[in-house]
């Protein structure tokens, strides 16, 4: 069954991204670093529900060019790619 918010139109990537308001990126990343049980893969999956299908703040294909550059640094993916998605959401 679909979610919802799966039957939403993809944004274009020619579409003017807004800067996403640090407070709500940080309480976001508060969230996932609260409750997010079962190592590196399961955080890379809430993150990826709530950046990409829940609040649009990217692409999946942006989310999964920026989880590929953090493959080729050595420590947990999904420490890098909380730190790497930062930036990237905030300044656009």
């Amino acid at each position: 069954m679909r979610n919802r918010a799966d039957n939403r139109a993809p944004r274009s990537t020619d579409e003017k991204r807004r800067k996403t308001p640090l407070r709500e990126l940080a309480a976001l990343f508060l969230k996932l670093g609260t409750i997010a049980f079962g190592g590196p893969a399961a955080h890379i999956a809430m993150m990826e529900d709530e950046i990409v299908r829940r609040r649009r703040w990217m692409t999946h294909d942006e989310f999964l060019d920026l989880l590929g550059a953090t493959n080729l640094i050595p420590s947990p993916n999904s420490n890098k790619s909380l730190i790497f998605n930062s930036p990237q959401l905030h300044f656009p």
